[in-house]
């Protein structure tokens, strides 16, 4: 409720706590509540442009500068490149192991070179 401005007397009615009592008990939530939000919202929005959403990237680099944020997505991007897994080489279909076998089916037969000529 700090953090939306709302004032002391306010806060300390809806917590149930006598306003004499407020500043001394929750000391460092009206001191550091405000920063600890805006940290967070920071954090999501980072979080937001590493995804790809684009009004998110376009306010990281408003807010640290085009040349930061743009170093920074490039040097995450380089690292994503590089960790990201190599696909796998499929193993061969049908037609492929049709063909494979068809390339050998004379040897070791009668028929010998006899279907050489059929194959090409």
């Amino acid at each position: 409720m700090v953090v939306a401005g709302d004032p002391h007397e306010m806060i300390a009615r809806a917590v149930n706590c006598p306003i004499s009592e407020f500043g001394g008990r929750f000391a460092d939530e009206i001191a550091n509540g405000a920063a600890r939000r805006r940290c967070e919202a920071l954090d999501l929005l980072w979080r937001k442009a590493r995804e790809g959403h684009p009004a998110s990237i376009k306010e990281v680099i408003t807010l640290t500068g085009a040349s930061m944020g743009e170093a920074a997505f490039r040097r995450d991007a380089e690292e994503a490149e590089e960790t990201e897994p190599r696909p796998k080489k499929r193993p061969p279909g049908k037609r492929e192991l049709a063909h494979a076998a068809a390339q050998t089916a004379g040897e070791g037969t009668e028929w010998g070179d006899d279907l050489l000529g059929t194959m090409q």
